[in-house]
């Protein structure tokens, strides 16, 4: 791995926060250090010796973050190897996916409301209202930050054709 020793601390602290949330050591590992590395291109061979994992491994987890989106690949011409990179809206479809999962949970809680029917007002209705609620204002702010997000974005891409 690379020499500094905060910046491999910072690889497996991304590791364990995405571990946290269900996706291997391993594939962590990878998006901390291609948030780090210079180039930010890396083959799968120099992620294997560069984090000291098994080639079977590294080709595993890449699989897996291809098939998120948090990494793509591309070959060029004249080489064998393709390289690999972090997909430049990683982070954009990582929080989608995210928000998805926010409005499915609130769908969910509508239902058993709505199961509950007149039992809605109970102290048990409450916990599950209380929940809905959350999950709706949730939906509800994260729909106005798409909005400022894709504006941003919007301008931010005019700006770099204007340069």
């Amino acid at each position: 791995m690379m020499p500094d020793s905060e910046l491999d601390a910072f690889v497996e602290d991304v590791a364990g926060h995405f571990a946290a949330d269900g996706l291997p050591l391993g594939a962590g590992r990878i998006i901390g250090y291609l948030l780090v590395c210079e180039p930010a291109e890396r083959t799968a061979g120099q992620l294997a010796s560069e984090l000291k994992a098994s080639a079977g491994s590294v080709s595993t987890n890449l699989r897996r973050l291809l098939d998120t989106g948090l990494v793509r690949r591309r070959t060029r011409a004249g080489q064998r190897s393709a390289v690999y990179r972090l997909n430049r809206d990683c982070w954009l479809a990582l929080m989608r996916r995210e928000a998805e999962r926010l409005s499915t949970f609130r769908i969910l809680a509508e239902k058993g409301l709505a199961a509950l029917g007149e039992e809605r007002d109970t102290e048990r209705g409450g916990r599950l209202r209380e929940a809905y609620e959350l999950y709706r204002r949730l939906e509800e702010d994260l729909a106005s930050m798409w909005e400022r997000w894709d504006v941003r974005g919007h301008e931010s891409k005019v700006t770099r054709r204007a340069e």
